[in-house]
């Protein structure tokens, strides 16, 4: 852990001695960096699913969230579990699973 800490320690110095920049400006760029670092993060890890549906509605089958299926010439995502229940406007003709999947 010593080697490492020391490792760092001069690392950081000859950084900041090559782009001339003192502690505060430092800290300053790691904070920005950081902030860039975790916006591409979470950009790359929120990708939600695209309203692709190749699987038509079966009254037989048990949807769970975020399952997609094709009906009446829509695409249709599962907002919770359920089975037997006609992809169709929320609430309606006891729909409460299904929303209409807009890309």
């Amino acid at each position: 852990m010593k080697n490492l800490l020391n490792w760092h320690k001069i690392f950081v110095t000859k950084f900041m001695n090559k782009t001339g920049m003192d502690s505060y400006q430092l800290a300053w760029f790691s904070w920005f960096k950081g902030l860039i670092i975790g916006v591409i993060l979470i950009l790359l890890l929120s990708c939600e699913k695209k309203c692709d549906c190749n699987q038509s509605w079966d009254s037989n089958v048990t949807y769970v969230k975020d399952d997609l299926v094709s009906y009446d010439g829509k695409c249709w995502i599962a907002i919770a579990q359920g089975k037997g229940i006609e992809p169709g406007p929320w609430l309606q003709d006891g729909n409460d699973i299904w929303e209409e999947c807009h890309d």
